[in-house]
């Protein structure tokens, strides 16, 4: 046993005489491989301590966007509001929301529908509703720090300064909404440089 140790000692010296840096100084990897790494690492943190809301009342639309959302991205949660009780409610859903996550993002469809003073469903903007939410002085501190992002997905652009990302159905593909808002927020966390922005 003594020689067959000894044997294996000298192998492993001849080896690492061969090769002296091999197992004491691995490869570096390529400059470019470690920045798509560290830009994958951003997202991916990003993604982990982010809660995503569809605004969205069409039920096939909101599905879609919840699929991709699971599918494609690794988000803290992902809640569908399509109801128009899920719309009055929106409010205190942001609220409590921005107490458990460390990033919220808002997709909003323009036109929804919510509830009235008298509990009657009337339509609404969701122009209207950012103004609601923002009316909150917690829900205005997280827009203004950073952690509150809301982005727009509707038939047509929207105009409103407030809104980080403005995208359009039928132009845009929902996993394209998502990974543009991702590059977004982890531009915002200063992890990258945002690929797209508000229009």
């Amino acid at each position: 046993s003594v020689e067959i140790a000894g044997s294996q000692r000298t192998e492993h010296l001849v080896a690492a005489r061969k090769n002296p840096l091999r197992e004491r100084h691995p490869s570096p990897r390529p400059r470019s491989q470690r920045r798509t790494t560290s830009l994958a690492d951003a997202y991916l943190e990003v993604e982990k301590t982010t809660s995503v809301f569809f605004v969205e009342d069409q039920a096939t639309v909101s599905r879609t966007l919840q699929t991709c959302a699971e599918k494609h991205f690794h988000f803290k949660s992902v809640q569908l509001v399509t109801s128009c009780e899920d719309v009055a409610r929106l409010k205190i859903t942001v609220f409590r929301a921005l107490q458990r996550a460390h990033h919220v993002l808002i997709c909003f469809d323009e036109n929804v529908y919510t509830l009235d003073d008298e509990c009657e469903r009337v339509p609404t903007t969701s122009t209207a509703l950012r103004d609601i939410l923002l009316r909150v002085p917690m829900i205005k501190a997280a827009l203004d720090d950073g952690r509150l992002f809301l982005i727009a997905y509707s038939a047509f652009k929207i105009d409103d300064s407030r809104l980080h990302l403005n995208r359009q159905k039928g132009v845009d593909s929902p996993r394209q909404l998502l990974s543009d808002a991702v590059a977004i927020l982890a531009g915002r966390a200063g992890h990258a440089t945002p690929c797209s922005s508000a229009e």
